[in-house]
């Protein structure tokens, strides 16, 4: 058990410090398929409780009774029962209740300005100028699939997630976790 929590605490632990997908053994082939797990978790207090992918939420998914609705849909890459890596694409939200009831609409904002982003640099670059738009555009939405949570909630949750998706690589039947072939 000390083995597996220190694999999980170095595992979360290299993801919230790299981009793309962190690969454990990459040095290491194998001719098992790889796959994707999609883990979704709501926060209910300081614990993260796994959640229908299905699940439409609002405001009885409150964190807190006056809180914001706060969730996380993080992925993984596996082989065989064994998460190899936490894909860029894992993000959190946190959603205020409105007045009457519905959730807040997520903020597109930095992904319209990464999609802009590339067309500003290419023009900047003809005109021979180095543009940082894109970065600046990756920033913002690293910033906003952070849900700008604490690391240590942040944490949290890939743990959740890991042994969600363990149990669910294992056979068992767990809420939350679905499953991609690649």
């Amino acid at each position: 058990m000390v083995g597996f929590q220190s694999r999980c605490a170095s595992s979360v632990g290299r993801r919230l410090e790299q981009t793309g997908v962190e690969t454990q053994r990459e040095h290491f082939m194998t001719t098992q398929a790889r796959r994707i797990a999609g883990c979704h978790l709501l926060l209910r207090g300081n614990r993260w409780m796994p959640v229908s992918v299905n699940k439409t939420l609002g405001a009885k998914d409150r964190c807190s009774p006056d809180g914001a609705v706060i969730s996380a849909y993080l992925s993984a890459v596996v082989e065989g029962d064994t998460i190899v890596g936490w894909m860029k694409n894992s993000a959190f939200s946190v959603q205020e209740v409105q007045p009457d009831g519905t959730l807040a609409p997520l903020d597109l904002t930095p992904a319209k300005l990464a999609l802009q982003a590339d067309s500003a640099d290419m023009k900047a670059s003809k005109a021979g100028i180095v543009g940082i738009s894109s970065l600046i555009a990756g920033r913002r939405i690293q910033e906003q699939n952070s849900g700008k949570l604490p690391s240590k909630l942040r944490e949290a949750a890939f743990e959740r997630a890991t042994v969600q998706i363990l149990d669910k690589l294992q056979g068992h039947s767990v809420v939350g976790v679905l499953l991609y072939d690649g």
